[in-house]
């Protein structure tokens, strides 16, 4: 039996838009274990193109709106090595 209460989410490693422009890299999917084993939440891992800082955030905002209906981030192209 899996320990996490929601199953892993299926997401397209490859290039996404920011809203605001610039280019990111998803990377892959993690699990906040912060409040023990099954109790957190998944996190999509992404490196900034420009700068090369890898980031972390909630799934449902990385895929979620911004004001206006505009999705946060947009996906480009897939992974050709995922």
């Amino acid at each position: 039996m899996s320990e996490y209460k929601t199953p892993k989410p299926n997401v397209h490693l490859g290039l996404y838009r920011h809203y605001k422009g610039g280019v990111y890299t998803v990377v892959g999917v993690a699990h906040d274990s912060t409040n023990g084993p099954g109790e957190g939440r998944w996190l999509v891992i992404y490196i900034s193109a420009d700068v090369g800082i890898l980031n972390a955030r909630d799934i449902n905002q990385f895929f979620g709106a911004v004001d206006g209906g505009i999705p946060r981030f947009e996906f480009m192209e897939r992974d050709p090595e995922a």
